[in-house]
């Protein structure tokens, strides 16, 4: 058994579980109202809304307004992960080449970007520096 498993549930953790549980949600499913996450989650309503707006004040999720679903009574609030939320820069060196992959939270590819060239004769701080030369871009063009 793992120490992990010895330790009880603390209250923040409990709070950082069900944030990834609300966020995997949206990554898996995509947009959904808040009513409807806590249907699938087993979460209540009041935890969702507050989950929710702290993953909107992180900037990880966004509201997308009204759903235009027809039913009965107030129309739910629909959420998404955020287009313009964090994303992930992979950088790959190979002998012949350098490579970065950018992800947003959603897993579409933003921006690739591969340089080739016979990297085996090239100092390693060379290659280091091209390296942070393209990751630098990388950045720049999801700013």
């Amino acid at each position: 058994m793992s120490a992990h498993r010895d330790n009880p549930a603390r209250q923040p953790s409990l709070r950082e579980h069900n944030l990834a549980l609300t966020l995997a949600q949206l990554a898996d499913h995509g947009p959904t109202s808040r009513a409807r996450l806590a249907a699938v989650t087993g979460l209540t309503k009041a935890t969702v809304s507050s989950l929710v707006d702290s993953l909107v004040a992180g900037g990880l999720v966004a509201e997308l307004g009204p759903s235009a679903s027809p039913r009965v009574g107030r129309p739910g609030s629909r959420v998404a992960l955020a287009e313009s939320g964090p994303v992930g820069i992979g950088l790959e060196i190979n002998v012949d080449y350098l490579a970065t992959l950018t992800v947003d939270l959603s897993g579409t590819v933003r921006q690739r970007e591969t340089i080739t060239g016979d990297l085996r004769t090239v100092q390693p701080g060379t290659v280091l520096a091209r390296a942070a030369m393209a990751l630098r871009r990388a950045i720049e063009r999801v700013q």
